[in-house]
């Protein structure tokens, strides 16, 4: 079922997939952010900056792509708000 509408595969897409999307990446931010309790300097460093990256990538998915999605529209025009 083609809805031919970026705005409308976007919301539909955050229904879907973002609440998993946002637990997963919760879980695994967590999961390292927890080597901040290590007694070795470098498990710390690479817990916290792994931490930082995983939800860098969570804000640029949930944000900028779908940003870049409506500007760029990869797939051409919509079809519902072009002219018939």
């Amino acid at each position: 079922m083609h809805r031919h509408s970026y705005f409308q595969a976007l919301h539909r897409t955050y229904r879907r997939v973002g609440q998993v999307l946002s637990v997963s990446t919760m879980i695994l931010v967590i999961g390292f952010a927890s080597s901040i309790f290590a007694s070795f300097r470098p498990t710390i460093y690479f817990g916290l900056l792994t931490s930082l990256a995983i939800l860098c990538s969570f804000v640029s998915t949930m944000v900028v792509l779908p940003v870049l999605i409506i500007i760029f529209k990869p797939f051409g025009r919509d079809r519902l708000s072009s002219p018939v």
